[in-house]
């Protein structure tokens, strides 16, 4: 360990003894991105406390099954002081929300969702006959018999503008 201006320094060979993992472990997480690149070149490198942090949580999480890519996610957005936290058993801070949509906004809060044992609702009955279009090779346009008259003008725009016609299939 060496004191600089950016605080404790570790060698490779102090990282692997603080992590528990061989150098070539921690070289192929610097090179999927899961820490950064040391300070210096080989045998001069050096890698700060949070490097250090960093790479425990990696092992940490890799121990209890996480793979590579889930625990990619998981660093992301994660500041030195979240992984810290994490390490010493406590979750990051939140996030600051973000404003969601209006359509969003407009779900019902989780207390107004039904609970586990409410009553199933009866199922929709789905309408047995349908007016069928073929738009296209791969494009189907279907409307139920019981459409309202604005779903069947749409239709037949739709028909008229993509078919010449109102043809009925």
């Amino acid at each position: 360990m060496v004191p600089s201006a950016m605080g404790k320094l570790y060698s490779m060979v102090e990282l692997e003894q603080g992590v528990g993992v061989a150098a070539r472990t921690i070289r192929h997480w610097i090179r999927i991105k899961l820490l950064t690149k040391p300070t210096g070149r080989s045998s001069r490198a050096r890698y700060t406390e949070d490097q250090l942090s960093r790479a425990r949580l990696i092992q940490q999480l890799r121990t209890q099954g996480h793979s590579l890519q889930q625990i990619a996610t998981r660093l992301n957005d994660l500041t030195p002081t979240d992984v810290t936290n994490l390490l010493a058993g406590s979750e990051p801070s939140p996030a600051p929300p973000v404003e969601q949509p209006s359509a969003v906004n407009e779900l019902p809060a989780a207390n107004e969702l039904p609970a586990a044992n409410d009553p199933v609702p009866a199922p929709l009955l789905i309408p047995t006959e349908w007016q069928v279009w073929r738009i296209t090779q791969s494009l189907v346009l279907m409307m139920s018999e019981a459409a309202g008259s604005d779903a069947r003008q749409m239709a037949n725009e739709i028909c008229q503008k993509y078919l010449g016609s109102q043809r009925r299939q």
